[in-house]
C-alpha cells in the first residue's frame, strides 16, 4: 500500500528505500511470528485431510475398510497434542466430526495390501515401527472403537482437555451477560456457541451410537473424577473450582440426554442416579448461594441441570429447589436473574405422562406468589430490560396462579404498560417485546375468567366487573395509540389484546355498556387496516367475529346497553359489503385465504340471510372465479365447508341451487361434483371433526332435497347420496358401548373451547337440534320419494342414520312440532320402492324406518345417549382437515382495485 501510494512522483531512488523497507519487514515478521503462520496453514491441510478421511467413513466404507485401524489412530495422534489456543478450533472440529464417523460404523477385519509396508518405509516410517503397527492391528478387534484402550485415549486426550471453559469463552459472559445465557440456554448440552464443547458433544453423540454402554460408564467415571476434583478445589467458592463443577454438569447432561434420548442404555444414567448426582454435587451451589458468594459459572450449571432434567428428578426434589430458584431472581448479576428465570419456567411448564403438572400450583401458592413478587421487582430494575426469560417466566406464573394472582394484576400491568411504551419508542428484543404481550394477553383474559366465574355471587362479580373495568381503561388507551401511530410490529398483538378484552366483555355482557367497542368497529373495517400488514389479518377476523356474534347476544336490561347492542347491530348491517370485499382481499391473498373462509363463516353463523340475499350473486362469482384461478385442493376444501354451511344456515334452501344456476346453466352440478364431493371425500380421508362430518352431512341432504338439478341429474343425485351414505358409515349405532364415553366427549368439547379462549366453539355450526335433524330427515325422505326408485335404498338408510343421531325426545318433540310425520317417512319411502325399484327395495327403506321408529319410540333413551357420547368421541378423535401452508408470496392487493361488492 506505501508503494503504491508513493508511486506518482517519487524519486526512483526513494521508491527503491521504500521497497527495502517492506522487504524487511515481511523478513521481520516472519522472524517473530513464525508458528502463527506456518501451523495456521499446516492445520488447514490437516483439517482437509480429516474431512476426506470423513467422507470415506461415510460414503466409501468398502474401500478404507482395511485402513481404518491407521486412520483412526492417526487422527486421534494429531488431535491430542492440540492446546487451548484458539487457532486450533478448526482442527478440532474435523477431527470430531471425522472419528464420529468412522465410530458411527460397524468395521469389518479386512487384509491389507502387499504394497503396505514398502510404501510406509518409503514415506520415511521405520519398517520395525510398520510391522509394530501391523501386529497390532492383527491382535485388537476389527473395529478399532471396540477397544477399551482407544476409548479411554480418545477421553483423556480428547474429551477432558476440551470440555472445560476457557478465558476467551467466558469473555461474553463478562461482555454482555444475557447474550451468553441465550446462546448457553438454546443448546444445552450441545452448546454451539462454545466451539470446543460443541465437538466434545458431537463426538460422545457419534460414538455411543454403537459404544454406548461401554462409553457411558467411562463417562460416568469421569464425572465422578471431575465432581471430586472440584470439591478439592472448593467447589463454586473459587474460579477452578467453578469451571470443573461446570464441565461435570456437562458430561453429566450429555450422557443422561443420549441415554435417554437412546432408550437402549437409560440404566447409564437413572433418575436415582441423577437425583444422586444433584444432591451431592450440584444442589449445595444453590443452598449456600445464599450465606456466601457463589461463582456464577457453578450456579448457573446447577440451574441447567436442574431445568434439564426436571422430568426425571423426584418432585420432593423440585418442591425443595423451588425457593432456592426463587430467591435468585433477585441476584445481583444479571446472568443469574436469567438462568433462574429460565429454571423457574422449565419447572413449571414441565407436565407428567398424564398431563398433570408436576408442581402443584396450590400447595406451592405462597412460593409462586413471593417469585411473582420478585419478578416484578426484577423488571422494575432499569439495568435489567430485555430480559426475555423474566418475563416469560412471569406469564408462566400468572397462568399456573390463576385467580390467586388478583392481588398483583394491577401493579404488574402498569409495569408491562410502562414496559411496552418505552419498547414502542425504542424497540429492541423482538422477544422479549412478544412476550411482554403474552403477559398482558394473560392479565386481561384472567380479569375476564374471573369476572365470569364470580358472576354467581353479587359482591365478589361487582368487585371482579370493577376490575375489569380497570383492566380496559388501562389497556385500551395504550393499545390505541399504538395502533394510531401505525406501529407495524406491534400492531397484531393489539389487535389480538383487543379480542381478549372484546371477548371478556361478550363474556360478562359488558360489551354494550361503553362507546369504546363501537368506535372500534368503525375502525377495524376500515381498508388500510387489513392492507398495512397481513399479520393483522387474524386478529381482526378474530375481532370482527366477536363482534358478529353479538347480533345473536341476549339478555342487556339497562337502557344504554341496549342502545349501544342496536348501534352495533345498525353498523353491522349497513357495512355488510365492506365486510365481504375484506373478505375478497384475504381470499386473493395466498397466505390469508383460510381467515378470509374464516370471515366468511362468520358472517353465514350470525347475520341474518337478509343482510346479504342481494350480494349473493356477486360473492358466489367472486369465489368461484378465484377456485378457477387456484385450482388447489386446499381452498376448493374451504370453499365447500362454507357453501354446506351456508346451505345448512340459509332459511332458504334453493337460495344456494338458484343462485348457482342463474349464474350459469349447469353451474350446480360442476360445482357438486369438481368442487364438493371430491372436498367432502378428502376431508373424510385426512380426518374431520364431528362438527365438520355435521356440515356436510346437512348441508349435501338440504341442496339434494332443494336441487331442481338433482332431480334431472339421476348420476348427481346418486353421487350426492352416495357421498351422505358414506359420511355415516363405519359406525354401529345399535352397539352397546361404555357409559364414560359420553363425559370424555363432553370433556373433550371443553377442552377445546379451553384451547380457542372462548364459550363459543368455532367448530360447532350445527347442532343437532329437533328443527335440524328433522329438517334434514324430511329432506332424504323427499328424496326418496321421487320417481327415481333406485334411489330410495341409499335415500332411505342416510335418512335413518340421521335421525339415529338424535335421542327419542328430539325426534318426538321434531313430530310434535310438525318437522316430519313418522308415518309420512314409512309411506314416502315404501312408496317409492314400489314405483321405482321394486318390492325388494321397497322393504329395505320400510325395513330402515322401522329403525327410526324404534329409535323414536324411545326404549332405551339412556343407552342411545351413551351411544352418542361413545360416537362424539370417536369421530372427534380425528384431526381437523389443516389449511396447506402456501407459497411465500408478498401478494400487494388494495380494496379499489378488486372491490366487486
Amino acid at each position: 500500500m506505501t508503494i503504491q501510494k508513493t508511486a506518482h512522483g517519487t524519486p526512483e531512488r526513494q521508491k527503491q528505500r521504500v521497497s527495502d523497507c517492506a522487504l524487511s519487514a515481511r523478513r521481520n515478521a516472519k522472524k517473530l511470528f513464525p508458528l502463527r503462520v506456518h501451523t495456521g496453514d499446516l492445520e488447514r491441510l490437516k483439517s482437509v485431510i480429516c474431512d476426506a478421511l470423513r467422507l470415506y467413513f461415510y460414503k466409501y466404507q468398502e474401500e478404507i475398510q482395511p485402513w481404518v485401524y491407521f486412520a483412526v489412530h492417526a487422527v486421534w495422534f494429531a488431535v491430542r497434542q492440540l492446546d487451548s489456543r484458539t487457532r486450533f478450533d478448526m482442527l478440532l472440529a474435523a477431527a470430531a466430526d471425522c472419528l464420529s464417523a468412522a465410530a458411527a460404523t460397524e468395521w469389518e477385519m479386512r487384509t491389507l495390501p502387499d504394497s503396505f509396508a514398502s510404501a510406509a518405509v518409503s514415506l520415511g516410517l521405520p519398517e520395525a515401527q510398520v510391522q509394530e503397527l501391523q501386529q497390532k492391528r492383527l491382535r485388537g478387534p476389527a473395529n478399532p472403537f471396540q477397544e477399551e484402550a482407544l476409548l479411554r485415549d480418545i477421553l483423556e486426550g480428547v474429551i477432558v482437555p476440551n470440555i472445560a471453559l476457557r478465558d476467551k469463552d467466558l469473555e461474553l459472559l463478562e461482555d454482555s451477560p444475557m447474550e451468553f445465557v441465550r446462546r448457553d440456554v438454546e443448546g444445552f448440552p450441545a452448546c454451539p456457541h462454545l466451539p470446543r464443547r460443541a465437538c466434545v458433544s458431537d463426538l460422545i453423540k457419534g460414538m455411543c451410537r454403537l459404544q454406548q454402554q461401554q462409553l457411558q460408564q467411562l463417562l460416568l467415571q469421569l464425572v465422578q473424577q471431575l465432581a471430586g476434583q472440584a470439591d478439592a478445589a472448593g467447589g463454586g467458592a473459587t474460579e477452578r473450582g467453578a469451571r470443573l463443577v461446570d464441565s461435570a454438569v456437562f458430561v453429566m447432561a450429555a450422557v443422561a440426554s443420549r441415554a435417554l434420548h437412546s432408550g437402549a442404555a437409560a440404566a447409564a444414567a437413572s433418575p436415582t442416579e441423577l437425583a444422586a448426582f444433584f444432591t451431592t454435587h450440584v444442589a449445595r451451589e444453590l443452598q449456600q448461594q445464599q450465606q456466601q458468594e457463589r461463582k456464577c459459572l457453578a450456579v448457573a450449571a446447577a440451574l441447567k441441570f436442574l431445568a434439564t432434567f426436571r422430568a426425571q428428578l423426584p418432585i420432593s426434589l423440585l418442591c425443595e429447589s423451588l425457593p432456592l430458584v426463587s430467591a435468585l431472581l433477585l441476584s445481583p448479576h444479571e446472568a443469574l436473574r436469567a438462568y433462574a428465570a429460565f429454571c423457574m419456567h422449565r419447572l413449571l411448564a414441565c407436565r407428567n405422562s398424564q398431563g398433570q403438572r408436576l408442581i402443584d400450583p396450590s400447595s406451592c401458592q405462597p412460593i409462586l406468589l413471593k417469585s411473582l413478587s420478585f419478578l416484578r421487582q426484577s423488571l422494575s430494575d432499569v439495568k435489567a430490560r430485555e430480559n426475555e426469560f423474566a418475563v416469560k417466566a412471569l406469564a408462566r406464573l400468572l397462568l399456573c396462579l390463576g385467580a390467586a394472582a388478583a392481588s398483583e394484576s394491577l401493579p404488574l400491568l402498569q409495569l408491562l404498560l410502562q414496559q411496552i411504551k418505552a419498547e414502542a419508542s425504542q424497540p429492541g428484543n423482538p422477544v422479549y417485546c412478544h412476550y411482554l404481550f403474552e403477559c398482558l394477553a394473560v392479565i386481561c383474559r384472567l380479569a375476564s375468567d374471573q369476572t365470569r366465574t364470580n358472576a354467581a355471587s353479587a359482591e365478589a362479580g361487582a368487585s371482579c366487573l370493577q376490575q375489569q373495568h380497570l383492566v380496559e381503561e388501562h389497556v385500551v388507551p395504550v393499545l390505541s395509540v399504538l395502533i394510531q401511530q401505525s406501529q407495524h410490529e406491534f400492531t397484531p398483538y393489539c389487535f389480538q389484546i383487543l379480542g381478549v378484552l372484546l371477548e371478556g366483555a361478550s363474556r360478562t355482557g359488558t360489551i354494550g355498556s361503553s362507546r369504546l367497542y363501537v368506535d372500534l368497529l368503525e375502525h377495524l373495517l376500515q381498508p388500510h387496516v387489513w392492507v398495512a400488514s397481513q399479520g393483522n389479518v387474524p386478529a381482526l377476523v378474530r375481532l370482527v367475529s366477536v363482534f358478529l356474534r353479538q347480533l345473536q347476544q341476549q339478555g342487556y336490561h339497562q337502557p344504554q346497553q341496549q342502545q349501544q347492542q342496536q348501534q352495533i347491530q345498525v353498523l353491522l348491517h349497513g357495512r355488510v359489503a365492506q365486510l365481504l370485499e375484506r373478505m375478497q382481499f384475504c381470499i386473493y391473498h395466498r397466505k390469508l385465504a383460510a381467515a378470509g373462509f374464516d370471515l366468511l363463516n362468520a358472517i353465514f353463523r350470525f347475520l341474518p340471510f337478509e343482510a346479504y340475499k342481494q350480494l349473493l350473486p356477486t360473492l358466489l362469482t367472486v369465489l368461484l372465479k378465484r377456485a378457477h384461478q387456484l385450482q388447489q385442493q386446499t381452498f376448493n376444501a374451504h370453499l365447500s365447508f362454507s357453501l354446506l354451511l351456508f346451505q345448512c344456515r340459509s332459511p332458504d334452501i334453493t337460495a344456494l341451487p338458484c343462485g348457482l344456476e342463474q349464474l350459469q346453466q349447469g353451474l350446480l352440478q360442476q360445482v357438486v361434483c369438481a368442487i364438493a364431493l371430491p372436498s367432502v371425500q378428502h376431508s373424510l380421508e385426512s380426518g374431520c371433526s364431528l362438527s365438520k362430518k355435521k356440515v356436510f352431512m346437512v348441508g349435501l341432504a338440504r341442496l339434494a332435497a332443494a336441487a331442481a338439478a338433482a332431480a334431472a341429474e339421476p348420476q348427481l343425485l346418486h353421487k350426492m347420496l352416495q357421498t351422505m351414505e358414506t359420511l355415516l358409515s363405519g359406525y354401529d349405532f345399535g352397539s352397546d358401548l361404555l357409559p364414560f364415553v359420553a363425559a370424555a366427549a363432553a370433556t373433550e368439547r371443553a377442552d377445546r373451547r379451553a384451547a380457542a379462549g372462548t364459550d363459543f366453539d368455532p367448530d360447532d355450526d350445527v347442532s343437532w337440534s329437533p328443527a335440524t335433524t328433522a329438517a334434514g330427515t324430511a329432506a332424504l325422505s323427499g328424496v326418496s320419494a321421487w320417481r327415481y326408485g333406485g334411489f330410495a335404498r341409499s335415500a332411505a338408510r342416510v335418512a335413518a342414520s340421521l335421525a339415529a343421531y338424535d335421542p327419542a325426545e328430539q325426534a318426538a318433540r321434531a313430530t310434535s312440532q310438525g318437522y316430519v310425520s313418522r308415518e309420512q317417512l314409512g309411506v314416502k319411502s315404501t312408496t317409492a320402492g314400489e314405483k321405482g325399484g321394486g318390492k325388494e327395495e321397497g322393504e329395505h327403506a320400510a325395513c330402515s324406518m322401522h329403525a327410526v321408529r324404534r329409535k323414536e319410540d324411545g326404549t332405551d333413551y339412556a343407552a342411545a345417549q351413551v351411544r352418542r357420547g361413545q360416537r362424539q368421541s370417536m369421530l372427534l378423535a380425528f384431526p381437523p382437515l389443516g389449511p396447506k401452508e402456501s407459497e411465500a408470496i408478498r401478494y400487494r392487493l388494495t380494496i379499489g382495485e378488486r372491490g366487486s361488492f
